[in-house]
């Protein structure tokens, strides 16, 4: 059972993550004239309603439930990190009073998310019966994960699995209704790109790969993400190109221009291929790192997927085409500011 400083200490931050989910549902739908027709608005509001009525209840219970509690919790902090609307709209905003002042609403997202996981991390080999755990035990996996640097990918364990962790991305741009009508454009052109290509008979791969990209721009994959995916999509276009009649390989690199043009205007791509650009490798370093990165991408896909998210493995491989190709971290950085 959980003592009682224990259950005290879980009521004070269900109360502060409820009043957090009170503000940025009020955000939310003061914000209902901008709601994008994709609905991310609507599911911002949505999450923050589920996130209150969970936490409405007083009951706090024992450790198995405190630890299923803030699963849940984490849950739906995610859910509102990977929206785009959240990002471009709402986490940016700082409360100029109350017990939020002063720091923007996705940095206190990002606080409790992490308290969340770092309560079920430390908790979670007391309730083994209530939580399935592979063999390989869950503090055992925690300490395989070195200290992370700042990098198109970072990693967490969560209930026994290794997943990649999605962090919130700000744009430099601070016209935000004019990056979500350029998504929502990129998406538009993309169907139809799609359409091009099938009827021009040309390799399937190519349709599967543009369909690929729209399903993570619909999906508000994290920008790091998006931005390596957008770099091997670069490079199947300059493959594609001798394939495809060339009015059709012309509007399939303008939606990779225009994928690379939206990447580029969030801040932390941006850092990213600025450190990129100056990393003090010598001859050899990248063919050493691809072949480990592949190494581990291989090993990886024939782990169990109760252990192992299949998102790290296919994020390992797309990084090796960004260390394989350094000169587009350049390109691309040089876009997203043109």
């Amino acid at each position: 059972m959980a003592g009682a400083n224990e259950k005290a200490w879980v009521r004070l931050r269900r109360v502060e993550i409820r009043e957090l989910a009170h503000q940025i549902g009020d955000h939310a739908l003061r914000l209902n004239r901008i709601w994008p027709t994709s609905g991310e608005g609507r599911a911002v509001k949505a999450a923050c309603e589920r996130l209150i009525r969970r936490l409405e209840v007083a009951h706090v219970g024992s450790l198995p439930e405190m630890v299923k509690e803030f699963q849940y919790i984490d849950h739906e902090l995610s859910t509102l990190s990977e929206n785009l609307f959240f990002v471009t709209e709402i986490g940016g905003i700082t409360p100029k009073d109350g017990r939020f002042k002063g720091r923007s609403l996705a940095s206190f997202l990002e606080s409790y998310s992490l308290l969340a996981r770092k309560f079920i991390s430390e908790k979670v080999s007391n309730v083994s019966e209530s939580i399935p755990i592979s063999p390989v035990t869950f503090s055992r996996i925690e300490t395989l994960i070195p200290e992370q640097k700042f990098g198109p990918a970072k990693f967490f364990v969560h209930n026994g699995r290794l997943h990649l962790l999605h962090t919130q991305d700000h744009a430099a741009n601070p016209n935000r209704l004019s990056l979500q009508m350029a998504r929502d454009e990129i998406i538009n052109i993309s169907s139809s790109v799609e359409d091009e290509v099938r009827l021009s008979n040309a390799d399937p791969r190519i349709a599967y790969a543009i369909s690929d990209m729209r399903d993570r721009l619909v999906a508000r994959q994290n920008i790091m993400q998006l931005g390596i995916s957008s770099m091997a999509f670069d490079s199947l276009c300059d493959a594609a190109a001798d394939e495809l009649p060339a009015l059709v390989s012309a509007r399939l690199k303008g939606f990779s221009l225009a994928l690379k043009s939206y990447v580029g205007q969030f801040k932390e791509w941006e850092q990213f291929c600025e450190t990129a650009a100056a990393a003090n490798m010598v001859e050899g370093d990248p063919e050493i790192i691809i072949q480990i990165a592949t190494e581990l991408a291989e090993k990886l896909e024939g782990t169990p997927t109760d252990l192992v998210d299949r998102e790290i493995p296919k994020t390992l491989r797309m990084m090796t085409e960004a260390i394989g190709n350094p000169r587009k971290l350049f390109k691309a950085r040089s876009v997203g500011r043109f």
